[in-house]
C-alpha cells in the first residue's frame, strides 16, 4: 500500500514540475487577417441608390487627405451586395489622432477622425483598435467594431 502511495505522490509530483507557461491554447482559433482599411459607401440619402454605381460622384474626382495634408490614394473596389465603394488604408506608421478629409465634384467635403492605438499579442496578432469615431457633413452610419476595418455608409443629399 506504502508503495502505491509514494507512486502516486511521485507521478504527481512528476505532472505538476513540468515547464508550463500557461500561454492561450490558439490551435482552435480562426483568426481574421488584419486590414487596417475605411471603406465608405455613398448613398443618395432619399432612394439609397449607390451614388458611385450610378456615376453621380465621379470616382477620379474622390481627394482624400491626412491630418498632415499629405494626399492619401482612394482605391475603388466594389462587392456583390454593396455595389461600388471608396477605400483608403490608414496608416500604421504611427498611432493617435487619425483624420482624413475627404473632398469630391458636386458635394461637400467631409471629414472621418478616430483615435488609433496598436494592439499585439494574443492568438490572432496584431490589430489597430479605433475609438471615438467623428464623421462630418452628411448623416452616416458606421460599423461598431473597435478595429479596423472602419466600414462607413454616407447618405448624400
Amino acid at each position: 500500500m506504502i508503495k502505491k502511495v509514494i507512486c502516486l505522490i511521485a507521478i504527481f509530483l512528476f505532472f505538476s514540475c513540468n515547464d508550463s507557461n500557461d500561454s492561450a491554447d490558439c490551435s482552435a482559433v480562426i483568426c481574421a487577417p488584419s486590414e487596417n482599411t475605411v471603406f465608405i459607401r455613398f448613398l443618395d440619402s432619399e432612394s439609397e441608390e449607390n451614388l458611385l454605381d450610378n456615376y453621380t460622384i465621379l470616382s477620379e474626382t474622390i481627394q482624400i487627405m491626412d491630418i498632415e495634408s499629405k494626399e492619401v490614394t482612394p482605391i475603388i473596389g466594389e462587392t456583390p451586395n454593396f455595389g461600388k465603394l471608396l477605400a483608403f488604408t490608414v496608416s500604421t506608421d504611427t498611432y493617435g489622432d487619425k483624420s482624413y478629409t475627404i473632398s469630391f465634384d458636386g458635394g461637400d467635403p467631409f471629414t472621418i477622425e478616430f483615435f488609433s492605438e496598436y494592439r499585439g499579442g494574443g492568438c490572432c496578432g496584431v490589430y489597430t483598435v479605433i475609438d471615438g469615431v467623428e464623421i462630418s457633413t452628411y448623416t452616416h452610419e458606421y460599423s461598431q467594431r473597435d478595429t479596423l476595418p472602419l466600414e462607413v455608409t454616407l447618405y448624400i443629399d
